[in-house]
């Protein structure tokens, strides 16, 4: 092969392996809101984030970083689930 074929199949492999991080991390980002949402008891609710981190390794430095993120992603959760059943978060 190649040094060029050769180049070329390690980029492709490296972009591959971080297109796989980001998309675990995005996942687990997705996972903490749902466990957010649907966990009502306070105790119950830490343990499954505290799963959910333990799981995804970068998953904490994604949040530092991008807080802003999080954020967002619980917000519009939030108005999905106002505009689905309204009556959930009246009784959250």
């Amino acid at each position: 092969m190649s040094r060029k074929k050769k180049s070329i199949a390690a980029l492709s492999a490296a972009i591959a392996e971080r297109e796989k991080n980001s998309t675990d991390q995005t996942s687990a980002v997705q996972q903490l809101v749902e466990a957010y949402l649907s966990t009502n008891n306070e105790a119950k609710r830490a343990k499954k984030i505290a799963e959910i981190k333990s799981r995804c390794g970068g998953l904490n430095e994604l949040l530092s970083q991008n807080s802003e993120l999080l954020t967002a992603e619980v917000e519009q959760a939030l108005l999905r689930l106002a505009i689905l059943s309204p009556t959930v978060l009246l009784n959250m």
